[in-house]
């Protein structure tokens, strides 16, 4: 009870013991077929959300984490930085992603999740942070030089719909590339998708995603050579990588430019305090496709494989408390820095001074009146 909360172990296992990999797993930047799949029991933060203007409902709310370009057989290739340093998001009133005038506020806590990218919801317009080096990826997400091993807070200015920060294609663009495109898989795309405009195709892909296949987490950790044949043509099943994963194929079979996303999908009401909580079972995999001049979300998973809150019952009102006192134990306790205490120290003065006026200008009434 009173020895600080710590984030590594401070005794480990002997080398060689393997503790329970579904709940040791967590979000990172690594980006396997497997991972989001293995992380769907862990119930530990993510991150919350406290809005302060118009936000997303809670249960659909989607936030960006990372974007991946290249396939590799059984994985995927994270974005590259922008080119050269790196492309930096405009600075005025904050970091500037995209054009548009915000209409909703929302401030982020962040824990250290193993990962470099900034989690923003897909509405974001503005970063407002106190972060010096911020950089985007050729996907749009958000990237910070290094993982952060504390909590971050910022805030993200929301426009009214989803927007990306990711450039238009240019030829030569991983996000064309058709490696891992095989003959069956391009003759299932131009079934599914039909004829007409890259939007229209690109919607029927999608739909018939959650019509023909099914979710399941009951493969996670599946072989074979060809993970996302045996998902289209023999299993039918799997979870929102492997949906995700065919169907950036399949338009990208049809010439449309497509991308995988990982972050996370839905929150819940916190009891507590007027927050929403994000836990790790709610990260998720999706699409960004390039139809009709501008980079679209696309979600190929079934709506029974989308991640949801837990029942409102007694052990989430549990659970909440508990991670209610974990935050503000890491937020003003191990967060508590250099700033923090000079703000702090400002704070004791400011009231000091404010004391000591208002003790004077008593002492000052009380003085009687002395005649000359």
């Amino acid at each position: 009870a009173i020895l600080p909360r710590v984030r590594t172990p401070l005794v480990t296992a002997p080398a060689g013991f393997a503790g329970p990999p579904d709940l040791a797993a967590g979000f990172s930047d690594e980006m396997s077929l497997d991972l989001i799949g293995r992380i769907r029991e862990n119930r530990a933060v993510a991150l919350r959300l406290e809005p302060a203007r118009q936000a997303p409902r809670p249960e659909t709310m989607r936030l960006k984490a990372a974007t991946y370009e290249r396939w590799e057989g059984r994985s995927w290739g994270r974005s590259p930085r922008e080119r050269g340093p790196g492309r930096v998001p405009e600075r005025f009133l904050g970091f500037r992603l995209v054009p548009g005038d915000p209409v909703g506020e929302t401030r982020i806590f962040l824990e250290p999740l193993g990962s470099t990218g900034l989690v923003l919801p897909v509405e974001t317009v503005v970063l407002d942070a106190d972060l010096p080096l911020v950089e985007l990826d050729t996907g749009g997400a958000v990237l910070l030089r290094a993982a952060p091993v504390r909590q971050v807070e910022y805030v993200a200015l929301l426009g009214p719909r989803p927007v990306s920060a990711a450039l238009p294609p240019a030829a030569g663009d991983p996000v064309l590339d058709p490696a891992g495109v095989t003959p069956e898989i391009a003759r299932l795309a131009a079934e599914w998708a039909g004829e007409g405009s890259d939007r229209e195709q690109a919607g029927r892909l999608e739909a018939r995603f959650h019509r023909e296949l099914r979710y399941s987490t009951a493969f996670v950790g599946r072989g074979g050579a060809d993970p996302i044949g045996d998902f289209l043509f023999r299993s039918r099943e799997g979870h929102c990588e492997y949906f995700a994963s065919a169907m950036v194929l399949a338009l990208r079979a049809r010439g449309i430019p497509a991308r995988l996303v990982t972050g996370f999908y839905g929150a819940e009401n916190s009891f507590w305090e007027e927050a929403l909580i994000v836990r790790q079972s709610n990260a998720h995999a999706w699409v960004e496709a390039f139809v009709d001049g501008a980079w679209e979300v696309f979600d190929p998973t079934p709506p029974a494989g989308l991640p949801g809150g837990s029942p409102a019952d007694f052990l989430l009102y549990a659970r909440q408390a508990l991670d209610g006192l974990v935050f503000q134990w890491d937020r003003y306790v191990l967060g508590f820095d250099f700033d923090d205490q000079v703000g702090l120290i400002g704070a004791l003065r400011s009231a000091w001074d404010r004391l000591l006026e208002q003790l004077l200008s008593l002492i000052h009434i009380s003085e009687p009146t002395r005649p000359y």
